[in-house]
């Protein structure tokens, strides 16, 4: 398992290069992300990481029946 540390998530929302990797690091971690900051900055960070698990755990897949014939929804 990977563990994945990202440190100073204060100094993110002043840089868009640096939003960007850490979101991409997020994404692409097939284990634990921790994630450090502190003061107001950081709370952008965790609101939109928030924003982000509301849209992820309301997404509703079509569920598809296997048949001789194909696949019926």
């Amino acid at each position: 398992m990977k563990l994945i540390f990202l440190i100073r998530c204060d100094v993110i929302p002043r840089d868009i290069r640096k939003r960007n990797s850490v979101f991409f690091s997020i994404t692409r971690s097939r284990g634990w992300t921790y994630l450090t900051g502190t003061g107001d900055e950081s709370n952008i960070i965790k609101s939109e990481i928030d924003e982000i698990e509301k849209i992820i755990l309301n997404l509703y897949f079509q569920k598809k029946k296997i048949t001789k014939e194909g696949f019926k929804l």
